[in-house]
């Protein structure tokens, strides 16, 4: 094992400061402190995130020019697009909801498959050496809205939704969008678990991160508190209305939605929705709440605890945005005018602003505030 008498790299969680060791394939090293993954060596080598960008990048255009699903009612059929949603929510006057879930759906993983694919093209050129930091930047705030595989659950709650609405058959756009959905998030994972290159080659840490400052607080605070008015209309008013002919149809809030699957047999499906909808926003909130507590009053016994709840919360945060791509998909969908439709309703615009500032709240959180008593030193990485 080499090590250098400067740490080189630096866990992005507590701040501790590392000497660099070479990794065998399949060893991770680990954060003595926080005990966070910080490097990994994969077992394909560090080219695997280059073909997995490249890839997802593949498939995504058939899953935008292939059909996504077809839906038959009473003899018509309608062949819905990955671009669908977007069209249904414009069609509603609900533009802005349309152009965040294609953001968050295909614009954003395919920023994100781009810069993977340009970063590890370019990793061992001097010449576009000065854009590596940036971009790298650029894709690691890219990749935190990158939804994709929230999507494609979004959609297969969706089917078993319909019911007797519809008929519903699975499209070769979907199999591709679920195939690039998969490669996104591999892709991600293994470029962002290896040391940044320098310009001759050799690996090393980017940039250490500017350190808390005294207003640290204040933004993540102001985002869970509107996070927690907004729930209110979120839960009480309707999301959605899905109406056919022959059925007494209403409109529909997150949580008869929920019922309405339990009573239909599908237990599964409404303990997901349940867990996406309510379990994770509102342990989000108090996890945030926590963690924001601690540090506002020095309770920082259990740093290595707090953080590790800090990454759950970062993980798991993502998926709330389940509802708000049911609600498109069946908006852009379900368009047979009086034989059936679907409409959004001013309640989906009220969780999916829950959900970005919940997100946001815990993007704007610097987990390094939880360790702020005990300065950071350099030390060696712990292998598994």
């Amino acid at each position: 094992m080499q090590t250098t008498e400067e740490p080189r790299l630096e866990c992005p969680l507590c701040g501790q400061g590392h000497r660099a060791t070479s990794l065998r394939r399949g060893e991770r090293a680990l954060c003595v402190r926080c005990g966070s993954t910080i490097a990994e060596e994969g077992w394909f080598g560090a080219e695997t995130g280059f073909v997995f960008a490249l890839t997802g990048l593949v498939l995504l255009v058939p899953a935008l020019l292939l059909p996504f699903v077809t839906l038959r009612k009473a003899g018509n059929e309608r062949i819905a697009l990955l671009g669908s949603s977007f069209e249904g929510l414009l069609a509603n006057d609900f533009g802005l909801l349309g152009a965040w879930v294609i953001f968050c759906g295909l614009i954003a993983p395919l920023i994100l498959l781009c810069l993977v694919f340009a970063l590890r093209a370019t990793a061992r050129s001097n010449r576009w050496w000065a854009w590596n930091a940036p971009l790298r930047q650029w894709a690691e705030r890219v990749q935190y809205w990158a939804l994709p595989e929230v999507q494609v659950l979004g959609v297969m709650v969706a089917f078993f939704k319909l019911g007797d609405v519809v008929a519903v058959s699975v499209g070769p756009g979907l199999w591709c969008y679920g195939a690039a959905s998969i490669c996104t998030l591999l892709a991600w994972r293994r470029f962002n678990l290896q040391p940044a290159p320098s310009a001759d080659g050799a690996s090393e840490s980017t940039e250490p991160p500017t350190r808390p400052g005294p207003s640290s607080l204040f933004r993540p605070v102001a985002l869970a508190a509107s996070a927690v008015i907004l729930l209110v209309p979120a839960y009480l008013l309707p999301v959605m209305h899905l109406g056919t002919v022959g059925q007494t149809t209403s409109d529909t809030t997150i949580f008869s939605g929920m019922v309405q699957l339990w009573r239909q047999g599908l237990g599964g499906l409404a303990v997901i929705v349940f867990t996406a909808s309510f379990l994770v926003p509102l342990l989000k909130l108090t996890g945030l709440a926590c963690l924001l507590a601690a540090v506002r009053w020095r309770r920082l016994q259990h740093a290595r605890l707090l953080t590790r709840i800090y990454g759950a919360i970062d993980l798991i945060g993502r998926w709330s945005m389940m509802d708000v791509f049911l609600v498109a998909f069946l908006t852009g969908a379900v368009r047979f005018g009086r034989l059936a439709s679907a409409q959004p309703r001013l309640g989906i615009i009220a969780f999916a602003a829950v959900v970005v500032l919940t997100m946001s709240a815990t993007w704007s959180f610097d987990p390094r505030l939880l360790w702020v008593r005990s300065a950071p030193a350099g030390g060696e990485v712990a292998k598994s």
